[in-house]
């Protein structure tokens, strides 16, 4: 092959490797400045939930916050924002919450949480029934019908916590 071919074809996959690199940063970049909130339905006697709460929570340790019985879901485990989630609320890896699950299943403890496809899907769930939590981002509450329905019940911008 002669070196210009060669020289071209380089030039070719470097760019498209370049390319890859930036789409990758950007979106890192804007998954780490997302903020995650906890929803319930409006309806739901909770206003507030610490990070302790929601932990004993999604690991099914209670089924009880602030003597309210609830239900929960998970975003599916393509859904970046559950990763972000488990690592900044629950302090759990994809790897470790996996573990947790098979050990908790193993032995008779529980089940995870049902599984939702979008953050759409979970706040629709979320709006449809008090005593319901779910979490999203902070950017799939605009503009969408179900906002009536729901309250924000804690926000982690993932450089403090606040309770509202």
């Amino acid at each position: 092959m002669p070196p210009a071919v060669q020289s071209e074809k380089l030039k070719t996959k470097l760019s498209a490797l370049f390319t890859f690199l930036i789409i990758t940063i950007n979106c890192i970049i804007s998954t780490a400045q997302a903020d995650i909130l906890l929803i319930t339905h409006v309806e739901t006697p909770l206003d507030s939930i610490s990070l302790k709460e929601m932990r004993a929570r999604w690991l099914d340790e209670t089924k009880i916050v602030k003597g309210i019985r609830t239900n929960i879901a998970d975003l599916s485990e393509k859904n970046l924002q559950r990763s972000q989630f488990y690592e900044i609320c629950i302090g759990m890896s994809d790897r470790k919450l996996k573990a947790y699950w098979a050990k908790r299943v193993f032995i008779g403890k529980g089940f995870p949480p049902e599984m939702l496809d979008t953050p759409e899907d979970m706040i629709k769930w979320v709006a449809e029934k008090p005593g319901r939590l779910g979490y999203v981002d902070s950017a799939h509450l605009k503009n969408l019908k179900h906002q009536a329905s729901i309250k924000v019940i804690f926000h982690e911008n993932n450089t403090q916590k606040i309770k509202k």
